[in-house]
């Protein structure tokens, strides 16, 4: 466990040295969760049971979500907390909204669909976790 514990903090401490690296990361996430949904979850709506349609509007959010993130990678702002914090609230707000499809679509979504929605939104509030450390260090 302190292995694990020592590897996370020095990932904080990469990120620590330039803060403006947690929106790359940020920003690959989102790529990552906008072309899994539309790739892997979209063409497959029998196997996980999220209606295309709801898939589709996840994937926009996930990729404007992307172009935040890589923006602010980018242009390296100043004032970069305050960005950051916006994308903290993106992201909570993206756990929440998809958290209550699962429940407005619970006839539908199957054990692969559940699996999959909540795998990807333990991975993001990690990340929220991270951002928001990364938001309270000093400097």
């Amino acid at each position: 466990m302190k292995g694990k514990f020592f590897q996370i903090h020095k990932s904080f401490e990469i990120f620590k040295s330039n803060p403006r690296n947690i929106f790359l990361l940020d920003g690959i996430g989102a790529l990552v969760s906008a072309l899994s949904l539309l790739l892997i979850i979209a063409p497959f709506e029998v196997f996980f049971g999220m209606p295309g349609e709801v898939v589709h509007k996840l994937a926009i959010l996930a990729f404007v979500f992307c172009t935040y993130s890589v923006v602010c990678y980018i242009l390296n702002p100043i004032q970069w907390r305050f960005f950051l914090k916006i994308i903290i609230i993106s992201n909570t707000m993206y756990c929440l909204i998809s958290l209550c499809l699962l429940v407005y679509f619970y006839n539908s979504i199957t054990l692969f669909g559940y699996s999959y929605f909540i795998m990807e939104k333990l991975v993001i509030l990690f990340l929220v976790y991270f951002e928001i450390q990364m938001g309270r260090m000093e400097g």
